[in-house]
């Protein structure tokens, strides 16, 4: 038997059962790429945000994964911006999440968290394997797919701060998104596939 689909995403406890409150208003953004910042794709986007990030008054929250080989670079530069916070070795990523009111991320299991966190997502493909789930679930309508940062990264980037812009002065295009990804993953995934495995015979 084959369990195929988002509503078997096997996400962890601490992403299932939220609810997301919405404001008026974008103040937090999310930023995440997961483990690694193939080709620098963290430091060229915060370059890239901070003017919006400025203008909006909103604060950008960057997870620095484990293998980033740029970190230094990026707390010498940004780590002193009003506007940038930077984390590592985050301890419970749905608390960092759930004080975001936009996420950019690349397409990993991330994205599937935060769909289950009701947080609406711009993505892209930082390697070709995201390509077809990114393209996929924005076919569905619930995540913003800007493109590939692996061999488009300064179109992707431009496309990136184009939706931004759009999301953080569209609100209720931003709760739409969030709502419809919310309703395709809730995030029970996991209880699913035990229950599908107690029923075999």
């Amino acid at each position: 038997r084959l369990l195929l689909g988002p509503l078997y995403a096997p996400l962890r406890e601490e992403f299932q059962n939220h609810k997301k409150y919405y404001g008026d208003a974008v103040g937090r953004i999310l930023l995440t790429t997961g483990n690694t910042d193939c080709n620098q794709i963290v430091y060229s986007l915060l370059k890239a945000l901070i003017p919006l990030a400025e203008d909006y008054d909103i604060v950008v929250d960057v997870v620095i994964g484990r293998m980033f080989n740029n970190k230094d670079i990026l707390h010498n530069t940004y780590g002193n911006n009003p506007n940038i916070c930077l984390y590592e070795n985050i301890q419970s990523m749905a608390t960092l999440m759930e004080k975001c009111d936009l996420a950019i991320s690349a397409n990993g299991t991330t994205v599937y968290e935060l769909m289950a966190m009701g947080i609406p997502t711009i993505t892209f493909a930082m390697v070709p394997e995201q390509t077809n789930s990114a393209e996929k679930l924005s076919s569905l309508g619930v995540i913003e797919y800007c493109g590939t940062s692996y061999d488009e990264k300064e179109a992707c980037i431009g496309k990136i701060k184009c939706e931004i812009d759009y999301y953080i002065n569209h609100n209720d295009a931003l709760v739409a998104l969030a709502s419809k990804a919310r309703s395709l993953i809730d995030g029970n995934g996991c209880q699913r596939i035990v229950k599908a495995i107690n029923g075999l015979n």
